[in-house]
């Protein structure tokens, strides 16, 4: 082609025409629906596609309203900095911005974003693969094999994962700036925006980058005068860039303890036939790449290896580098493949144990590495220089093509390479919420309600359920009790305390909290009559303001009375001694001081206590926890014990579902407490706080989300003698 742009608009007019036939099934349903793989949907699968979409939506109206507040999220209400219990998906808000303007729809902002996504893909390695000498028939394979890789239809309906997009035109920017010397603004852009596109790239991507700056010195690969230093700035401002959004991260863990279990990465780990089934194992390599999708897919196919190889011997054309640049990206290969084998490296899928690999010491040394839960993902940086590894090849074929016929038959060659690794099982396309009719009519409803108090859905902790919560939240943006991630601290409790409403407790919480609007969908729930409850039971607190064929919502007007507190007094800990189920001591607990701080891993299979022996007797009536900010470390269950001899204990109030600090967290979120009733004062001087283990009535979801248990300050309160 006789011009650079020239090149670039027909490139992405061909990857527009490729991805509208790739993903063909979902254009008559654009608005309505979404993608999944065939082997959803799942009642989590269709939650993360839904939440993924709500995400979306959120960064791009919140980036455009008040982007200070993106991280305060108005779901998880009344928590703060919510939205960094998932992704953030910046990048890809700004990139749908224009979309949801116009359209107002997550399902239309979702599937432009998965078109996006694989146009940018295929282009952005065409672009690559051109600067690095590649002709225009090499370039186009290449952008095939990336953007169509069976890694990214297994990813369809997470467009998190789905967004490798800008690496291609971040490498391309890093390679322009060594080899002109100028350039450091493109790159810090690109690397920016492969970092905003997902947490896990912001990883895997600045990893890769590092690898292949360092081999590009070692290996002493050409660079333009300044080109190194001005790259290194581009990649140091990218840098300072992610590291301030991974602040509300750090706020987030330190607050709700959000801690990933470190046994999850080990089953999302990739595996060594992720990389070389197509070889070793070529009946099932075939039946997931052409059949029925099989998770972890295989990444690279039979039909890119031999170009692979050959792409390998070649190497990059000298005048881009020759050996040495290929070495360099061969290098980064290797290591991002080495830590998307997880923490132990497997074979295949199995439960047997492998060599350790990196990912154990990159969870230990890099802040807020070890919250990673898919070592899988770091693939897509194999993958995309595995594409230029056989775009390598291709260019060899096609320059060895002396006349026409010759290069006709590479060109149906590389054809067939193309369709054979971009050619997918069948799709899964599955209907959102938002359905063909448009958005239920409640949530018109609330919309055009003045005021901007909170609302609450039902039936409420259930993923599926809560995510369409999420996702129907978009029509009007109040603040909503509901929400759904891979981290949820008040589902367990929620999900339990309100299927007494409306008692007294239940309605008193809900309108202390700010919560004004209860949805309530009867299809979707047991039997509990909320809907058909006659106005004169709900009265004085509880109204019925709406009500249509699929819903009703009830309207909080006021809250009960509290119930009175006993007459008692704070008593004195000055000579108390308080000590650990360890054996070690909690003086920071009654040290008076509520910036210090006693805190425990939480031990699900294991009961654990805080012990205080008091100077003398006190007629016990209820304790106070303080909790400074950290929310998350407040008991979700306990029991309180005592003692006349300090050896033989006894129950004295329990607790399986307690009140998390909600209202606290409104009033003052420094200064969270829980209080601890007794059920009738009890003299005693020994006294334990129990968390117990975890027992089968327990809910699935507790402990998981539950990974520390700590006190600021403890007070003990007694009736007055």
């Amino acid at each position: 082609m006789r011009s650079r742009w020239g090149f670039v608009v027909a490139t992405a007019v061909v990857f527009s025409a490729l991805t509208l036939a790739w993903v063909a099934p979902i254009l008559p349903r654009f608005a309505t629906a979404d993608l999944t793989p065939r082997a959803y949907p799942t009642p989590l699968g269709r939650a993360d596609a839904m939440l993924t979409s709500y995400m979306l939506a959120w960064s791009s109206h919140a980036l455009r309203t008040n982007p200070l507040g993106l991280f305060d999220a108005n779901v998880f209400h009344p928590l703060r900095w919510t939205f960094a219990f998932s992704e953030n998906l910046v990048a890809s808000g700004l990139l749908v911005t224009p979309i949801d303007l116009v359209w107002r729809n997550p399902v239309v902002d979702h599937n432009a974003l998965v078109i996006a996504s694989f146009v940018l893909a295929g282009t952005g390695t065409a672009l690559l693969v051109r600067e690095l000498g590649g002709g225009i028939p090499a370039a186009w394979l290449a952008g095939a094999l990336v953007a169509f890789n069976p890694f990214r239809f297994a990813t369809i309906g997470h467009v998190h994962a789905l967004s490798t997009h800008w690496m291609p035109f971040a490498l391309l920017a890093l390679h322009r700036c060594l080899r002109r010397g100028r350039g450091a603004v493109a790159v810090a852009v690109t690397i920016a925006l492969v970092a905003l596109s997902s947490v896990y790239y912001a990883y895997f991507f600045f990893i890769a980058v590092a690898v292949l700056m360092a081999a590009d010195w070692a290996l002493g690969c050409p660079a333009a005068p300044g080109g190194r230093r001005r790259a290194l700035a581009g990649i140091a401002a990218a840098g300072t860039v992610t590291a301030a959004m991974l602040v509300p991260y750090l706020i987030a863990r330190d607050i709700y303890g959000l801690v990933q279990d470190t046994g999850q990465a080990f089953w999302f780990e990739a595996r060594a036939i992720t990389y070389v089934g197509a070889v070793v194992e070529p009946l099932a390599y075939a039946r997931q790449r052409y059949v029925a999708h099989q998770n972890p897919p295989t990444v690279i196919g039979i039909a890119m290896l031999p170009l692979l190889v050959l792409g390998l011997a070649a190497s990059a054309p000298a005048w881009r580098g020759g050996r040495r640049t290929a070495t360099a990206h061969l290098v980064m290969a290797v290591a991002l493949a080495l830590v998307s084998l997880g923490p132990v490296m497997q074979w295949r899928p199995s439960l047997e144990g492998g060599p350790p690999g990196p990912w154990a010491l990159l969870a230990a040394i890099v802040p807020g590495f070890a919250a990673l839960r898919v070592p899988a993902r770091a693939c897509t940086v194999v993958v995309l220089v595995a594409a230029v590894f056989a775009a390598f090849g291709a260019e060899i074929l096609w320059r060895r093509a002396r006349d026409q016929r010759r290069q006709t038959g590479v060109a149906l060659l590389l054809v067939t390479v193309a369709l054979l690794e971009g050619w997918r099982p069948p799709f899964e396309v599955v209907s959102v919420p938002w359905s063909k009719t448009g958005i239920p009519p409640v949530y018109d409803w609330l919309a055009r309600q003045p005021g901007r108090e909170a609302m609450l859905e039902l039936p409420i902790g259930m993923p599926a359920e809560d995510a369409a919560s999420m996702l129907m939240s978009t029509r009007h943006w109040r603040p909503l009790v509901n929400g759904y991630s891979g981290f949820a601290p008040m589902a367990p409790f929620l999900r339990r305390f309100l299927l007494e409403l409306p008692d007294d407790r239940t309605v008193r919480l809900l309108h202390d909290v700010g919560v004004r609007w209860i949805v309530v969908h009867p299809a979707d729930m047991p039997p509990s009559g909320l809907c058909r409850t006659v106005p004169e039971k709900l009265a004085p607190h509880v109204a019925i303001a709406y009500r249509d064929d699929g819903a009703c919502v009830l309207e909080i007007l006021g809250a009960p009375a509290p119930p009175s507190r006993p007459a008692d007094r704070p008593v004195s800990l000055a000579a108390a001694t308080i000590t650990g189920s360890d054996g070690s001591s909690a003086a920071a607990a009654i040290d008076g001081r509520l910036d210090s701080h006693w805190v425990r891993a939480v031990d699900a299979g294991e009961e654990a206590w805080l012990q205080l022996d008091l100077p003398e007797p006190h007629a016990i009536s209820r304790l106070v926890v303080a909790l400074g900010p950290h929310f998350g470390e407040y008991l979700r269950q306990w029991r309180i014990e005592a003692s006349d001899d300090g050896a033989t204990w006894r129950s004295v109030a329990t607790d399986d579902n307690a009140m998390p600090p909600l209202v606290g967290v409104r009033a003052d979120p420094s200064r969270l407490e829980t209080e601890l009733r007794l059920d009738e004062p009890v003299t005693t001087r020994h006294l334990r706080l129990v968390r117990p283990a975890a027992i089968p009535r327990t809910p699935a979801d507790l402990f998981p989300n539950w990974r520390r248990w700590g006190v600021h300050e403890l007070e003990v309160h007694a009736t007055a003698p």
